[in-house]
């Protein structure tokens, strides 16, 4: 009975203190709030969370939600004025004061920002000089403005001045005071609502106009087809110049004492003439212009103005990689922006030396697509080709070491540089599954040696005698020239492909072709392959004037399975391809044929090709 009246006598002495003890964390929780200490505040009411229930720990929740999304708007805020985004510092600023108005801070840095905002809206305008002194004989004044206005004008501005206007500075020019007696005046500079005023004024002492002098350093240009620059010396008393009525074709630099004249090229093939002329004072002195035709004697042209660009080219070369450094390239163009390449490189690692360890991995790689002539000397090689590598795997669950063989798309680009008519060199990057990911890329170099090269003379020569053949003989031949050809390639298989051709000069030309899958497709026997992919190539055989027959080898490879969950590896094989190619038009071919898998072990269903070329030139 003791003990019960001792534990009331206890609780009757705790529960009034600790009641006291909540109404003083309140009353110092908001009084936090009201001096803008939220992270005090914050800490009081996270106290009294703990120490309250029901109503008053909601109240003590919201509390402390408000005390924090102080803390952070404060910040916020306080970052966005430092960086000058006043904008969002008011907006910040004004959701502080939201929730407690008698935020002094937040108060303070909002007249901040309106004396900021105001400030930077005000018209400023600044002159380097507001007086001006001339002489008798006038002359040229330079004045400097400063001003954050777009636009500035210039008014009132007295009769015997004129102005030149620019976007930070103006030119004052003073025409010569023939009185006796100076004279003054003033005008004024504007920007948005700020004005300044700037006096002029000039002496007098010239009783009587002096002569104008006004002669020329020449007064018959004479341009070529190209155009060019002419300077033209203005000699004269008067402290001004003009130039009037300058031909369509020509443009002008004007300086204090001399003219530059600039004829455009002309693209006629008619001469053509034209007069100006220059005026100062009371004199005025005509300049006549002349400019040959754009086609002058079509039969000595080449003898006068050699070519100086480069031929055309077929080049044939090495070329190597970090990887794959067994490799060569073919390239041809020169006569058009456009034209071919194509390059094949190989590690020549064994399968053998993979499993042995003395090396790591094979990589074998063909890519083919066009060059863009930037520069005379100086091409763009772009392409895209497949590749696969091979490399050793162990598997330490099953105890097996196995060789993966796993094929890849190629993307490449690099530049090619002549360095002679008979030698060039070439450097790129070669990048693996690109449509995927963007790996680093194995870096390549190359040299290449021209087989065809046509020199200037040569190429001349060839333009002399066409131009020297009668009218009948300009008609189309009934042939069709030599041509080169790129375009798109499918199978019923390996649908994604390009297609390379050349000939027609002669009986034997030559074709190349790269096919794959990119996708599953289900063939025969129901088997499923996963990927397939095929590179031949092989002469072809001028048989009429638009027909011609290819034959080809090539490899090819797969990877296959009896299912999507039986993945059966990769096999390889040989190909033989026969077909005919169709010259629709002097631009547009078409080729189709077959493609026989294995024709070196059994012969088997041909998969049939279709394909559209374009001639790079013909």
């Amino acid at each position: 009975m003791k003990q019960i009246i001792i534990i009331i006598i206890i609780f009757a002495f705790i529960l009034p203190f600790s009641a006291y003890s909540q109404v003083g964390i309140w009353e110092e929780a908001n009084q936090c709030f009201k001096l803008s200490d939220y992270v005090c505040a914050e800490a009081k009411y996270k106290e009294l969370i703990k120490s309250t229930i029901g109503e008053e720990k909601q109240i003590a929740i919201t509390k402390a939600q408000r005390a924090k999304k102080c803390i952070e708007n404060l910040k916020n805020a306080n970052l966005a004025f430092n960086s000058k985004n006043y904008t969002k510092a008011k907006e910040l600023y004004l959701a502080i004061l939201d929730s407690n108005p008698n935020d002094d801070n937040a108060k303070s840095q909002l007249d901040n920002i309106s004396n900021l905002l105001k400030k930077a809206t005000e018209n400023s305008l600044g002159l380097s000089k507001t007086q001006i002194y001339q002489r008798s004989s006038g002359g040229n004044e330079y004045i400097n403005v400063t001003t954050n206005s777009k636009t500035y004008t210039i008014d009132l501005l007295p009769s015997w001045c004129t102005v030149q206007k620019y976007d930070s500075y103006f030119v004052i020019n003073c025409s010569i005071n023939y009185q006796s007696t100076a004279r003054s005046d003033y005008f004024n500079v504007k920007a948005g609502d700020k004005t300044i005023r700037v006096n002029i004024s000039q002496e007098g002492g010239v009783t009587q106009k002096t002569e104008t002098n006004l002669s020329l350093s020449k007064a018959n240009l004479y341009f070529l087809k190209n155009g060019g620059d002419e300077n033209i010396i203005v000699t004269t008393n008067n402290n001004n110049f003009s130039i009037e009525l300058i031909p369509s074709w020509c443009t002008f630099q004007k300086f204090s004492n001399s003219i530059i004249v600039t004829c455009l090229q002309n693209n006629t093939n008619q001469s053509r003439s034209d007069w100006f002329k220059i005026t100062a004072g009371n004199k005025e002195v005509k300049v006549y212009v002349n400019q040959e035709a754009s086609v002058t004697n079509s039969y000595t042209e080449s003898v006068k103005t050699p070519r100086k660009k480069l031929g055309s080219f077929s080049s044939i070369g090495f070329q190597s990689g970090e990887i794959a450094k067994y490799g060569f390239i073919y390239e041809r163009g020169g006569i058009k922006t456009v034209g071919f390449r194509i390059s094949a490189r190989t590690s020549l690692t064994s399968e053998q030396d993979i499993l042995n360890g003395t090396a790591t991995k094979n990589k074998t790689e063909i890519e083919l697509g066009p060059n863009f002539r930037i520069l005379n000397r100086l091409y763009l090689n772009i392409g895209f080709g497949y590749g696969y590598y091979e490399r050793l795997l162990n598997n330490d669950f099953a105890g097996d070491v196995f060789l993966e063989k796993t094929g890849y798309s190629v993307a490449t680009t690099g530049l090619m540089f002549r360095i002679s008519r008979a030698i060039n060199i070439n450097g790129g990057a070669s990048f693996m599954d690109i449509e995927k990911d963007f790996y680093k890329p194995e870096f390549t170099f190359g040299v290449t040696y021209n087989l065809k090269n046509k020199n200037d003379s040569e190429i001349n020569s060839s333009q002399t005698q066409q131009k020297r053949k009668s009218v009948s003989s300009r008609n189309y031949k009934s042939n069709l020239s030599s041509f080169s050809s790129l375009g798109f390639y499918s199978g019923k298989n390996a649908k994604y492909g390009l297609f390379y051709e050349t000939g027609g000069s002669r009986v034997t030309g030559f074709h190349i072709s790269a096919r794959t899958s990119l996708k599953e497709e289900t063939v025969i026997n129901g088997q499923l392959i996963l990927n397939r992919s095929e590179l031949e190539l092989g002469p072809n055989f001028k048989m009429s004037n638009r027909l011609y027959l290819n034959l080809g080898v090539g490899y090819g490879i797969y990877d296959y399975g009896l299912s999507n969950d039986i993945y059966m590896g990769t096999d390889d094989y040989f190909t033989a391809n026969a077909g005919i190619m169709f010259r629709v038009s002097k631009v547009i071919n078409i080729n189709a044929g077959y493609s026989f898998e294995n024709f070196d072990i059994e012969y088997n269903k041909p998969e049939m090709t279709f394909g559209i070329s374009f001639n790079i030139w013909d």
